[in-house]
């Protein structure tokens, strides 16, 4: 599980809870065999900075695996809130454990979501479509 957020100033109920469910499942498989269940990059504006669009969402779609993503900036584009993933303020380490927990422990909800991630991405996303659409625009073709 790949999760960035800001340094914590202190330890959470749910963060504690995070810690011991990923401590408990390393026990059982090996690390590098460990299943991913999600993609997670809460992302969030720093100093105007933010996430444009997010290719690493559509890649972990492509997988077949829901992400977890801030609603900053233009990840929109590439999570469809509660369809392919789940959207969550990126400075809130509540929702972002809140989005955690929902993927972990809601294992069908978690797979419906990582198969329609692929499926959008094979949908609307692959470089062949891009082309037609502008071969389209261009050359007036389909």
């Amino acid at each position: 599980i790949l999760i960035t957020c800001r340094p914590w100033p202190g330890i959470s109920v749910w963060r504690i809870a995070c810690i011991c469910l990923v401590t408990s499942v390393m026990k059982i498989y090996p690390v590098g065999i460990m299943p991913v269940i999600f993609f997670a990059m809460p992302n969030r504006d720093i100093n105007g900075d933010t996430e444009g669009f997010g290719l690493v969402f559509l890649e972990a779609a492509a997988s077949g695996k829901p992400a977890i993503a801030g609603k900053a900036g233009g990840t929109g584009s590439a999570v469809a809130d509660g369809k392919t993933g789940l959207r969550v303020d990126g400075e809130s380490v509540e929702e972002i454990a809140q989005a955690i927990k929902r993927l972990l422990c809601n294992h069908s909800e978690a797979a419906t979501m990582g198969d329609n991630a692929r499926k959008r991405v094979l949908d609307y996303f692959i470089h062949k479509r891009r082309v037609d659409q502008l071969r389209e625009l261009i050359l007036g073709e389909k």
